[in-house]
């Protein structure tokens, strides 16, 4: 303080600074009294809120139900999709087979997941992952704490190349299981990975594949392919360096002719598979044209309506490591096509040949000829008028070609039984 202050003024500011830091103190006891002591957590007052049925509480408000997740529909299914270590999953889709429109959900952050309108009956649930096989379980309307426990999943990688060992740059590879009987038919397998592949070296990784003997099966944009079979694979089995060198393809070929034996000339030809390839026929009545080994494809012929003759479509088949196709001498007939298209629909019934070459009804129209005759889905139809079929329009086509009124007789076989129907054109 200045020398020059007076005793009366020192003692002024001295009780100033007193009172100062007495209320510094008092500041600080009262901030300490109001936070909450560690060791004993002061509980918050509950407050409760009153709202109408349906509306949500007040920000800021706590009741015991905001803390208990609500029951799950009547008839939904619950459950929880984990880890082949056992742990919970997260972010998982998870579905209900069959169903439609399928119904699909997310499990949460603790793994669970609710679906709420599954279908009638015993239903699969399904949860997929791109690194495991799909996880599935058969459960029922309003079961709870299904688990869905993925197992560890196989992966493959290797290479494609061309014949020349030159590697294929766009192809999609698929890793599939063939059903018994239908190797030697389509060679057609139940795919269990699939990828589109863009890669300049040939290469590709499937992940998450399951267990067992399985078919590589690399396809080209043109429906060229090349196939590995019989790929054995385990748990969790990593299984690299594989080589698929693309087949080379083969031929379908032969001759068109009417009645008279003369060659059809300028008829379209149409091969539908992976790919569609197309030609016209020449002077000689000639086709040939190119197609990939094991993958059934569709040969149609339509000679033009200029012509007078009846199209006609059959299913073609060339199994792996097998020669070119020769089909011979096809021969189209006359006939009034009204009623009858060149894919297959006669008088309302779609027909078209099953891999053993037999005439088979895909679907009827209601109230159409065929529908009044009593021919249903999936009958083969056998004979036409006392005569056996060979294919769909070469037979069945042009017995119904006619004039209104026209009855055609058919045989028709189902269920190992075989029944004669009467169609009135």
């Amino acid at each position: 303080m200045s020398p020059s202050m007076s005793k009366s003024g020192r003692r002024i500011v001295v009780a100033l600074l007193l009172a100062l830091a007495l209320v510094v103190v008092m500041v600080v006891r009262h901030r300490r009294a109001a936070a909450p002591d560690d060791a004993t957590p002061e509980r918050p007052e509950r407050q409760r809120a009153f709202s109408a049925p349906g509306m949500p509480f007040p920000a800021g408000t706590t009741d015991d139900r905001l803390s208990a997740p609500p029951p799950p529909p009547a008839g939904a299914i619950t459950g929880i999709v984990l880890s082949p270590e056992g742990q919970p999953l997260p972010g998982i889709t998870v579905s209900s087979l069959p169903a439609e429109p399928r119904e699909g959900t997310q499990s949460g952050k603790d793994g669970r997941f609710l679906l709420t309108h599954p279908p009638a009956g015993t239903s699969a649930i399904e949860a997929t992952h791109p690194d495991y096989p799909k996880a599935t379980a058969a459960a029922k309307p309003g079961q709870t704490d299904l688990t869905l426990q993925f197992k560890r999943g196989a992966l493959i990688a290797g290479t494609v190349v061309d014949p020349e060992g030159r590697p294929l740059v766009v192809y999609t590879i698929a890793v599939g299981e063939t059903p018994p009987g239908r190797a030697a038919v389509q060679q057609l397998f139940e795919v269990r990975g699939k990828r589109d592949v863009h890669d300049p070296n040939g290469a590709f990784e499937v992940r998450g594949l399951p267990s067992g003997t399985l078919d590589v099966v690399a396809e080209t944009p043109d429906g060229r392919n090349a196939r590995l079979a019989g790929v054995q694979l385990s748990d969790g089995e990593q299984k690299r360096g594989l080589l698929l060198t693309l087949d080379p393809g083969a031929n379908v070929r032969g001759r068109i002719v009417d009645q008279a034996g003369q060659p059809v000339a300028g008829a379209r030809t149409d091969l539908v598979g992976i790919g569609w390839k197309s030609m016209m026929t020449g002077a000689d009545g000639a086709y040939d044209l190119p197609m990939a080994r094991g993958r059934a494809a569709t040969l149609g012929i339509e000679p033009g309506v200029e012509s007078g003759l009846l199209g006609d479509h059959r299913k073609v088949f060339i199994p792996p490591g097998g020669p070119d196709l020769d089909l011979g001498v096809l021969t189209l007939v006359k006939g009034d096509t009204e009623g009858v298209s060149a894919t297959g629909d006669v008088l309302g019934m779609h027909l078209d040949n099953d891999a053993d070459g037999r005439v088979v009804v895909g679907r009827v129209e209601p109230g159409s000829p065929a529908a009044k005759a009593g021919v249903k889905a999936d009958d083969v139809i056998v004979e036409v008028d006392g005569v056996r079929t060979t294919s769909w329009l070469g037979s069945v086509g042009h017995a119904m070609a006619g004039p209104p009124g026209k009855r055609v007789e058919l045989t028709c076989a189902s269920g190992g039984e075989a029944r004669r129907v009467t169609l009135v054109r």
